[in-house]
């Protein structure tokens, strides 16, 4: 994906699309190693509110596992579970 492909969105857009519940699934990928972890859903969006210019919906391989919004920090993409539903009207998948 070049940077003309990327979809940012707001953090409240991303508040809309995540996964409800009081912890969200998230992971980052490291030198090619999927690290993955429960955020609580306050931190969560202190993150968003921190890299409100970063928030983007994610490519189709981490849409395809439930985690269909990106933050890019310093440390590199942060990918966060999404309600499919909600994330599939607001962004319908790429039909191949």
């Amino acid at each position: 994906m070049n940077e003309d492909d990327k979809r940012f969105i707001t953090d409240a857009e991303a508040l809309h699309l995540i996964k409800e519940g009081e912890y969200v699934h998230t992971f980052r990928s490291v030198n090619n190693i999927l690290l993955g972890a429960d955020i609580s859903r306050i931190r969560l969006m202190q993150i968003l509110e921190a890299f409100p210019d970063k928030i983007e919906i994610a490519g189709e391989a981490a849409r395809s596992m439930g985690h269909g919004i990106a933050i890019v920090d310093d440390i590199g993409p942060l990918f966060i579970a999404t309600d499919q539903g909600r994330l599939d009207i607001f962004d319908p998948p790429c039909e191949s």
